[in-house]
């Protein structure tokens, strides 16, 4: 972890070994919640640095995610947003100033402003471009391992590797406020708290999810559990076309629903090539695409200061018990999240969406650290 390898970095005495590390690390630093606000609207590009005095000196503190405050509010309130030693180190003015990282905790460590520029341009080639983010299992030491809220939060986790945001955290930021906020704008339509509230009950309402799908679904899983063995594709279709027609629904919604059911049957053969699901098994239900949506949805919620903290606890708990209600396994739940975002978004293309998708899987079915590897479902 990035705070355990600047620990021992420090304890070593080895700076640029400590500048390497925060090269390639998420690196946050304050900024006043008035001017983002206005560069999420657009009436400015940019803000200022906020900085403190330590007697003769300007000092700026940034903060690595283990460490990262929790935002302020009021008149006067700091909010955080991602940045680059690059960045922090470049366009300075020519007085003395200081870099401290993660101030008050075992791994601050001060850097003057003429050092930590003349290693960034000796080493500017280390530093990780904020454009290279996303795809990335993040788990933070500090942020819940263990009991409700993290399994809660695990349901979350497929949307934050895709974030590259940590799957174990509830707190007031979640990749970084402008990016939180303009993400609720422009992805769900939501600038108010009212309108937050509103996308949070859509998503947990259980008549939601992709149209037709769950219809199509359902009946497989009934035919499945009648029967006791696998539908194939021209029973499933013979028994939807039945009944359509049983419940007088009219003829576009019976192609809709045909239509809905070739589409899933060819992303379930392509996700057992791909071990999304095992050889016989089958998705019976894509509610965890509107349910898992819901745990990262509240979790914006917060970092855009649009519910406190009480109800983002409550929404992502509620969701994580609906998400466990529907579903078996992990591997169960992935499945069927997939599914509804690619009925959602792909189309039966496989396109970006579905590449990122599978690579989210396997990041939390591999990877060591990921939460469905050591959380019990």
């Amino acid at each position: 972890m990035v705070e355990e390898q600047l620990y021992h970095a420090r304890a070593r005495g080895d700076l640029g070994g400590y500048l390497s590390v925060l090269a390639g690390a998420e690196l946050y630093m304050p900024i006043r919640k008035d001017e983002a606000d206005q560069v999420v609207s657009g009436h400015r590009t940019g803000y200022n640095r906020v900085t403190r005095a330590e007697g003769p000196y300007t000092v700026m503190d940034v903060y690595t995610r283990g460490y990262l405050p929790e935002a302020t509010y009021g008149p006067n309130a700091l909010v955080y947003d991602m940045c680059t030693v690059k960045w922090v180190g470049e366009g300075w003015p020519e007085y003395e100033w200081w870099l401290v990282v993660n101030p008050g905790t075992p791994v601050e460590t001060r850097f003057r402003s003429v050092e930590l520029a003349a290693w960034v341009r000796a080493n500017a080639h280390r530093v990780r471009p904020l454009a290279d983010h996303g795809n990335r299992l993040v788990t933070v030491r500090t942020g819940h391992l263990y009991g409700p809220m993290a399994h809660a939060l695990a349901f979350g986790a497929p949307l934050a590797v895709l974030n590259e945001a940590p799957w174990n955290v509830l707190r007031t930021t979640f990749t970084s406020y402008v990016t939180d906020v303009t993400v609720l704008r422009d992805d769900w339509g939501v600038s108010s708290r009212e309108e937050w509230q509103a996308v949070m009950a859509s998503l947990l309402d259980d008549k939601a999810g992709v149209p037709g799908a769950s219809a199509v679904l359902d009946l497989r899983d009934g035919l499945v559990r009648q029967w006791g063995r696998p539908v194939d594709e021209r029973t499933l279709r013979d028994a939807l076309v039945e009944w359509c027609r049983a419940e007088r629904l009219p003829y576009e919604r019976k192609q809709q629903y045909l239509v809905v059911a070739d589409l899933i049957l060819r992303y379930e053969e392509r996700f057992r090539a791909d071990g999304l699901l095992l050889p016989n098994a089958y998705v019976r239900s894509v509610h965890g695409w509107d349910y898992g949506r819901a745990v990262s949805v509240a979790r914006w919620g917060l970092a855009a200061q649009l519910c406190d903290r009480a109800t983002a606890e409550q929404l992502v708990l509620r969701a994580g018990a609906l998400c466990h209600a529907r579903y078996t396994s992990w591997l169960d739940f992935s499945a069927g999240y997939v599914l509804g975002r690619m009925l959602h978004f792909d189309n039966g293309e496989f396109g970006e969406r579905y590449t990122d998708s599978l690579l989210a899987h396997r990041l939390l079915v591999d990877e060591a650290e990921s939460p469905w590897r050591h959380i019990a479902y």
